[in-house]
């Protein structure tokens, strides 16, 4: 059995579709999230003294809580959606980026923990096999993108239409909450009400590394 992901630290990946998420509640959230890093950054600036002042580290962890709580209400929003792209509901366009990232994760010494493939947008967890590797995530994304984009589109005669929306979430899975991010992931589909067995989901896939310590006894439980 595993006690902990066998890769260095993980990182929670989700990336949209182009448009979506309605303008309005895209720029809501924007917005909101823009302002409250601005009081976090302010109240870092206030003397040391002062009541509200945020010590570094109270600081980043503010900024690490409220970055993940609007990605989280971002996330509800995109799973309540019953207007705008919905193309990757197609099984094939599910498989199409499951395999690009087995593929990326040969490319860059890779393990790929969990992926959930939405309607209309995309989960994953994974992490670098090596504990130096300074992986550009930013890179890996776009040839992902642009690599099941163009797949996608001519599988499905829309060549030239904007898949991916540019905007990306990541974020450390911090000792501890491993399982709880891997279920989230996972869940997803179920939570959205697009399915009553996660494990019969077509978007959804894990590595079997994780079956002993986490699958089994979860699909016991329930």
């Amino acid at each position: 059995m595993i006690n902990r992901p066998i890769s260095y630290q993980p990182v929670h990946i989700s990336y949209r579709l182009f448009g979506s998420l309605p303008t309005t509640i895209h720029k809501s959230l924007q917005t909101a999230l823009e302002n409250q890093l601005v009081d976090l950054s302010a109240r870092r600036s206030l003397p040391l003294k002062h009541l509200a002042h945020l010590s570094l580290s109270a600081y980043l962890s503010e900024k690490r809580s409220t970055t993940i709580c609007n990605f989280l209400l971002a996330d509800k929003f995109l799973d309540i959606q019953k207007e705008g792209p919905m193309f990757l509901g197609d099984n094939k366009a599910k498989q199409i980026i499951i395999n690009s990232w087995h593929h990326i994760a040969k490319q860059y010494n890779l393990t790929i923990y969990a992926i959930s493939v939405m309607s209309n947008h995309v989960h994953v967890l994974l992490a670098a096999n090596d504990e130096e590797a300074e992986l550009d995530y930013k890179l890996i994304m776009e040839r992902h993108k642009h690599f099941t984009a163009t797949k996608i589109n001519k599988f499905q005669g829309s060549l030239g239409r904007r898949v991916w929306a540019k905007i990306a979430f990541d974020v450390d899975v911090r000792p501890g909450v491993f399982e709880r991010t891997l279920w989230y992931v996972l869940n997803n589909p179920k939570k959205a009400g697009l399915c009553e067995d996660i494990f019969n989901w077509a978007g959804n896939w894990w590595n079997p590394i994780l079956d002993q310590e986490y699958v089994m006894p979860y699909r016991l439980a329930c």
